[in-house]
């Protein structure tokens, strides 16, 4: 004889009660059991209708029943249970049911995604590169934060391994193709390597970008500076004035120094960087207008006479000035100012290279 379950308005026999819970004893009574009730009639907890949601099926054969009968935990007990006639099998229930982090990586994505340790190359490997001395040998670009990486990648960068936490794995694998590996690592082991905190938990490293520059370049920019946010703003207020190519002295900062790229807003990236020797040679050799940016002595830019169609803009440290091997190349230009001893390089360049593109669009 089957084992009956009695429920309001409708008998359900046993086989069509999933395996996890025990058999219910038969109820003597015809009213309504409720989480009450069943304690007494030593009915399971997870068996009453009050308050649960359990789908019933045969699990003997492999079918769903004609009704997959479900109890909503809003449901009033007294009401009938609510029938759902859509036919699946247990082995699709148990794949949608299914929470790990693999099956829902190899569904969602055809992207190379593995789970990575604390003790990973990949790891290991953006430890090492976020100490700068090191990263500037190796010549790798090594990028913090998703809205950084998103203008890498617009900027045809193509990084050489991604490491990311779970959150924000669906918004990567929406940025790159499926060739990139991506490692998926926990969110305090990321945070733990990433020098800026505040960002959202997405590192990359890859190789530098190497953009040929323009054969002639037009306008081009000599940088001497050794802070890295200066030189970020400075790179990006070159872009947004038409400079085709910037050339850092060797006593300079890197340009891809992760302070850089983060004030440049990733303008960084898409620069042409050229030799500073063959730039110093160009100047030397009069193939180039070269002005010099001076915080005082110099011409204002309008009496310096209209730039020729190649010119070079020499912006020297805030305090030591330019380097001595520009100092008898070219003109001295100054900015008139009233009030303050003199402007950072950074308003100073912003200046200059504004008028500049006023006088030789």
């Amino acid at each position: 004889m089957l084992a009956l379950l009695r429920v309001p308005g409708r008998i359900l026999p046993a086989s069509c009660r999933p395996p996890c819970c025990p058999a219910p004893p038969l109820a003597h009574s015809s009213r309504p059991m409720s989480l009450a009730s069943s304690a007494s009639h030593g009915r399971p907890k997870q068996w009453t209708p009050v308050g649960s949601r359990h789908c019933t099926r045969s699990w003997s054969t492999g079918t769903v029943p004609s009704a997959l009968t479900c109890l909503s935990s809003r449901q009033d007990p007294k009401s009938s249970w609510q029938t759902l006639t859509r036919p699946c099998s247990p082995t699709s229930l148990l794949q949608r049911r299914s929470t790990s982090t693999q099956a829902a990586k190899k569904t969602a994505t055809p992207h190379n995604i593995v789970d990575v340790s604390a003790r990973h190359p990949a790891l290991s490997t953006l430890r090492r590169l976020v100490n700068e001395p090191q990263r500037k040998r190796e010549k790798v670009l090594c990028i913090e934060g998703k809205r950084l990486l998103t203008t890498a990648l617009e900027a045809q960068w193509k990084p050489a391994c991604i490491v990311v936490t779970q959150e924000f794995l669906p918004d990567v694998c929406a940025l790159v193709d499926a060739s990139v590996p991506i490692k998926v690592a926990g969110d305090t082991v990321l945070r733990a390597i990433m020098r800026q905190e505040h960002l959202e938990p997405v590192m990359a490293y890859g190789p530098q970008p190497q953009r040929v520059p323009p054969r002639a370049p037009r306008r081009g920019l000599v940088l001497c500076g050794q802070d890295p946010q200066n030189t970020g703003c400075l790179i990006r207020t070159a872009t947004a004035f038409g400079f085709d190519v910037v050339y850092c002295a060797p006593t300079a900062v890197d340009p891809f120094n992760p302070q850089s790229l983060r004030s440049s807003a990733g303008t960084a990236i898409a620069m042409a960087y050229g030799s500073y020797e063959a730039a110093l040679a160009q100047a030397r050799a009069g193939d180039v207008t070269v002005l010099r940016a001076d915080a005082h002595g110099g011409l204002p830019l309008a009496s310096a006479g209209a730039p020729a169609q190649r010119l070079l803009l020499v912006l020297g440290h805030e305090t030591e000035g330019v380097p001595p091997e520009w100092a008898d190349l070219g003109t001295s230009v100054s900015i008139p100012i009233a009030g303050v001893e003199s402007l950072s390089v950074v308003a100073a360049g912003a200046v200059l290279m504004h008028a500049l593109r006023a006088v030789s669009p």
